[in-house]
Formats: structure tokens, sequence, C-alpha cells
């Protein structure tokens, strides 16, 4: 999407959830790993941060690991940057 390869190596892939486009139902084969739909509306309104980020780890400024950690902790309290 935005000229990346992203291939992430998730560890105890079995204790977590993914979240899918659309109804969980239309994905069978990852029944049991599928907490919910994708909140869109939630994505939408973070894509700005989200191309911000991509922009600084193309010129090598952020590292996204810790972006991502920050990003999450936030997150798991309701806050947003």
């Amino acid at each position: 999407m935005l000229g990346f390869e992203f291939a992430p190596r998730i560890a105890d892939l079995a204790d977590k959830r993914m979240y899918v486009p659309g109804k969980p139902g239309e994905w069978p084969n990852l029944g049991p790993l599928i907490g919910g739909p994708l909140n869109i509306k939630l994505m939408e309104q973070q894509f700005d941060e989200v191309m911000r980020l991509t922009a600084s780890i193309k010129q090598g400024g952020d590292r996204p690991e810790s972006d991502a950690g920050r990003r999450s902790r936030l997150s798991s309290r309701g806050e947003t940057r």
C-alpha cells in the first residue's frame, strides 16, 4: 500500500485476535483468530498520522517499532495524539 513490504512475525498468534474487513463469517479459515470486524471509522481518523509516520520512516526519521509501541499504549487507554 505505501511502498513497503510487510511480513510481520507475530509471536503467540493463537493467543491474538485479528480484525478483518467485512463480516467475520466471510473468513471461515481464520474463524478462531478473528476478534471482529475492522473499525473503518477509526482507521479513517488515524490515516493522516499513518501517512506522517510513513513519510518519516522513508526519510529515516522515526523508528517504526518505537512509534508503534507508543501508539499501542495510547490506543489501549483510549487516547489519541
